[in-house]
């Protein structure tokens, strides 16, 4: 969510092919409620939205499986972007930055998830996390910092990886600790 505006991704069949689907992208504006789909006919994931509310990034697999992060203008729904992932890689989970410079996400590849960004202002591609067998279940960068939720303990808690690339774990909780909102 971002400037009043909420995002998600929603299935849709399509109404003529049973073994065919859609995943549209959806807006609601909470000042009037009323919701908004701003994408047809497509295959988007994981979409977030740009701390400005102009901006949407979603991932994308096409027919031919090839992975995608994908930037859409939030007001007429058009692809703005479409960028290549590094070696195809599954990208889950976008979050943008608090400064909309940057978009984490997890990865996963045969060598299992680890964590990306990609960089707006230079258009470049950043593993922040090697992929590896640990499970991840969401990233987001805040300043300087990288905070993630991972079960690498047992249960999944919350972690921040330092400027400096130091590990800290911030919960150790007996039942889990999900969705770090970080200020």
């Amino acid at each position: 969510a971002a400037n009043s505006l909420v995002v998600w991704v929603e299935s849709q069949p399509d109404p003529r092919w049973d073994n065919r689907n859609y995943s549209v992208i959806k807006l609601l504006d909470i000042r009037d409620r009323k919701i908004r789909q701003v994408t047809r006919r497509s295959r988007y994931m994981s979409a977030a939205i740009s701390p400005d509310g102009k901006t949407i990034a979603a991932t994308e697999n096409t027919i031919d499986n090839k992975n995608n992060m994908v930037l859409i203008n939030t007001n007429t729904g058009k692809e703005t972007e479409s960028i290549p992932v590094p070696d195809n890689a599954y990208l889950q989970k976008a979050r943008w930055s608090d400064d909309g410079k940057s978009i984490c996400m997890i990865s996963l590849t045969n060598r299992g998830e680890g964590i990306v960004t990609y960089r707006l202002p230079d258009k470049s591609w950043e593993t922040i996390i090697v992929e590896s067998p640990v499970d991840y279940q969401s990233a987001i960068l805040r300043h300087d910092s990288l905070f993630y939720v991972s079960s690498v303990s047992g249960t999944e808690n919350i972690y921040v990886l330092t400027p400096d690339k130091e590990t800290v774990m911030l919960t150790n909780s007996k039942f889990g600790a999900i969705d770090p909102m970080p200020d």
